[in-house]
């Protein structure tokens, strides 16, 4: 999980962003970020998979005083994990929201994804 750009802003003032990783029935949280509209959290994690043909999803959330807020997710399709095997490559993955009536873009999520079965990798 390196970093967020292109939020909304959402008419959020003050508060911190975070994701959620999910894999494998497994959540995951990143840090809090203070920024967010371009967040930065640098976060490294690991997962070893049962189901390595399961896609991963990442959540952005916004911490609120009250309550927090989905920004949106995007989805890591493993369906493609050949073209994660180079591994320290950043890539740029489409954030989307929930809409009324249908899903629309918020933004992008920038990350480095490895796929490896080789431990020796990781």
């Amino acid at each position: 999980m390196v970093r967020g750009e292109e939020f909304p802003g959402n008419g959020k003032k003050g508060g911190y962003l975070y994701c959620k990783i999910r894999c494998d029935g497994r959540v995951l949280y990143t840090r809090l970020c203070k920024d967010i509209l371009n967040p930065e959290w640098n976060d490294r994690t690991t997962f070893y998979r049962k189901s390595p043909e399961k896609d991963i999803i990442i959540e952005v959330w916004h911490r609120g005083r009250v309550m927090d807020t989905f920004l949106g997710k995007c989805v890591i399709p493993m369906s493609e994990s050949a073209t994660y095997r180079g591994g320290n490559v950043n890539r740029r993955f489409g954030l989307t929201a929930r809409g009324k009536k249908r899903e629309k873009m918020e933004g992008y999520i920038w990350l480095k994804v490895l796929h490896t079965n080789d431990l020796n990798r990781v």
